[in-house]
């Protein structure tokens, strides 16, 4: 049977210092763990609601782009915490190098969408698609 080691006073356990000292390191740690998660938690509800504005974006960029004449316009429209605005612009267009007058009506298609943290509170986050289009081009 093996005998027992003790250090010098003849007592085995931990020291007061000892549980300190590591009630220290992993209370630091602990903190440390804390403050990822919560970073991520805020990435995570950002991703979501960036995720949900392009949706949205792209949901009115393709009613925009299903017009079958275009003339300059602005419209806004609202759900939930998201609200968007949609413009068309035709103006000086026709102008564009290699554009001819037979090949449509050109158009500069524009979608912003922003949301809040709160229904009607400030914007925290905006998503923005533009794009051209030729109405009434041949394809």
């Amino acid at each position: 049977m093996k005998k027992k080691q003790t250090l010098g006073t003849g007592r085995t356990g931990f020291s007061l210092l000892e549980v300190l000292v590591a009630l220290a390191i992993f209370g630091i740690a602990a903190g440390g763990v804390l403050v990822a998660l919560g970073h991520h938690l805020k990435n995570v509800s950002f991703l979501q609601n960036h995720s949900q504005a392009v949706r949205i974006a792209s949901r009115e960029m393709n009613v925009l782009r299903r017009m079958t004449a275009f003339e300059e316009s602005e419209m806004q429209g609202s759900e939930g915490r998201f609200v968007w605005t949609t413009k068309v612009t035709t103006e000086g267009l026709g102008e564009w190098p290699g554009l001819e007058e037979a090949a449509g009506t050109p158009a500069l298609l524009l979608v912003t969408v922003q949301w809040s943290d709160s229904e009607g509170g400030p914007a925290v986050g905006k998503v923005h698609l533009d794009g051209f289009e030729v109405c009434g081009a041949e394809e």
